[in-house]
């Protein structure tokens, strides 16, 4: 179409200008699409960041579902539920019920009920139990996940005296 007005003399300036016009449309777009590459790699880089410090964290910390299943959680409670990579894959999913004591499950449950109807953070003991390994207390806290999309679930050992 462009090359069809050039072509006559009496629109030939009008393609010259929608060429141009089209010429600055496409040095924008150009523009934009640099500052969202740019962007994306500040993103990036802030979420790689975010992460290493959330795995890095003394505290486990885990993500958990309405439902109680695992849905995300750090090393250290990879570390702390002497789970690997390929361990931690099997995991998600299930419910936390399988990393804990039956009286440990009643205390989460309990608790989860509890911040239902509060909404506010609490700390309770929980205990872990661990293939291989003695089980052990820990010191945890629980609060509603952020968007609303369940609880995050940290603790600390604990050590019994």
């Amino acid at each position: 179409m462009l090359f069809d007005l050039a072509a006559n003399a009496d629109t030939a300036a009008d393609a010259l200008a929608l060429l141009h016009e089209l010429q600055v449309h496409q040095v924008e777009l150009d523009l934009q699409t640099e500052e969202l590459s740019q962007s994306l790699l500040q993103l990036e880089s802030m979420l790689a960041r975010q992460r290493q410090l959330y795995d890095a964290s003394p505290c486990a910390q885990l993500l958990i579902d309405a439902q109680g299943r695992l849905v995300d959680m750090n090393e250290t409670a990879l570390h702390d539920l002497g789970v690997d990579t390929t361990g931690c894959k099997r995991l998600m999913g299930q419910r936390m019920d399988v990393c804990l004591t039956n009286e440990s499950v009643l205390q989460l449950q309990s608790q989860v009920k509890a911040l239902h109807q509060t909404d506010r953070m609490c700390s309770f003991f929980l205990i872990l139990k661990i293939q291989g390994r003695n089980a052990y207390q820990v010191c945890a806290s629980l609060r509603p996940h952020p968007e609303g999309k369940g609880h995050v679930l940290a603790w600390l050992p604990w050590p019994v005296c």
